[in-house]
Order: structure tokens, then sequence, then C-alpha cells
């Protein structure tokens, strides 16, 4: 899904508003979904660091690009920040 929004909202040739509109919402659920998984769990897996995390912040570390927030859902904003500050992890996208 989240491929799926970067296309129509990045790359796509033809702006289709639904469809954007579409994909930025569901995006959006899907960030609700990892946030509540997060509520009492340092990392994706429980309490230890593992591959899920490296796969899931390689999406989501290009939210703004992606139109979405990341401060409010306050699981992911902070899981967001421990990954980012491993070494080898990027930053941010744009």
């Amino acid at each position: 899904m989240i491929r799926q929004n970067y296309h129509f909202v990045q790359y796509a040739p033809e702006r289709i508003p639904h469809a954007i509109e579409h994909d930025i919402e569901e995006t959006n659920r899907l960030y609700g979904v990892l946030d509540r998984r997060l509520a009492g769990h340092e990392f994706i897996a429980g309490e230890a660091f593992m591959i899920a995390d490296i796969a899931a912040y390689l999406w989501i570390v290009g939210w703004k690009g992606q139109q979405q927030d990341v401060e409010s859902p306050l699981n992911l904003s902070r899981w967001l920040d421990a990954i980012r500050q491993r070494p080898g992890m990027l930053p941010s996208l744009p």
C-alpha cells in the first residue's frame, strides 16, 4: 500500500485524485495499526530490534512524501526516533 501511495502521490504521470486520496488514507490507517502494535513494545516484534523493524522503517522513513504525520501517533514517533538513531539507518527521505 505504501508503494502504491508513492506511485500515485509522487510519480504517476496522471494525477488521479481519488487514487491519491484513497492511498493516503489507507497508508494513514496502516500507520495507525503499527502505532497500536508499538504500544507497550519497544520494537515491532517485542523488546528486541529485529529485521521487521528494519523492513518497516525503510517504508516509513519517507513519511513526508507519503503525506503522513508521524508526530501525533506517539508510539510510532518514539519508534522512528529509536530506529533513526541506530548505526547505519537512513535519517530521513524526501
